[in-house]
């Protein structure tokens, strides 16, 4: 592995747990600014800092793992990621702060198989035009 590359996915897993914990919290802020509906104040300053600490943890697996599929550093592959588990927190966060964890947590996981599934039809398309290039 090349030196650069080495520093892009370093900087990719820094930035990425980076925006993880900030995301986890503005979505957590914002299913408290909801208010007693959905969280209790107990529950919300209890939580606060595992949100963000599991955020991070979040951002760091999803960087690692979008990595390893594309076998490089995707910047906006990984900002598009954030932006719509963040978007997806807020929308289950508007029914219970639970179901917005789960939402934004979850947002992750989806992302990376729908991109493990592009990376894999890809590939099997370029064997097949290889295949039919060298016929």
């Amino acid at each position: 592995m090349k030196v650069i590359r080495i520093i892009q996915f370093a900087a990719s897993v820094a930035g990425s747990w980076f925006v993880g914990s900030f995301c986890a919290s503005i979505v957590w802020g914002f299913i408290y600014g909801i208010g007693q509906s959905v969280i209790e104040d107990e529950t919300y300053y209890r939580l606060h800092d595992a949100v963000a600490r599991y955020g991070g943890v979040a951002g760091v697996a999803f960087a690692f793992a979008i990595f390893l599929l594309l076998r490089r550093p995707a910047p906006l592959v990984l900002a598009a990621g954030h932006a719509l588990a963040t978007f997806v927190g807020f929308i289950g966060g508007s029914v219970g702060w639970q179901q917005g964890l789960w939402a934004y947590f979850g947002t992750f996981l989806v992302f990376v198989i729908g991109v493990a599934f592009r990376a894999l039809f890809r590939f099997l398309s370029h064997r097949e035009y290889a295949h039919n290039a060298a016929s």
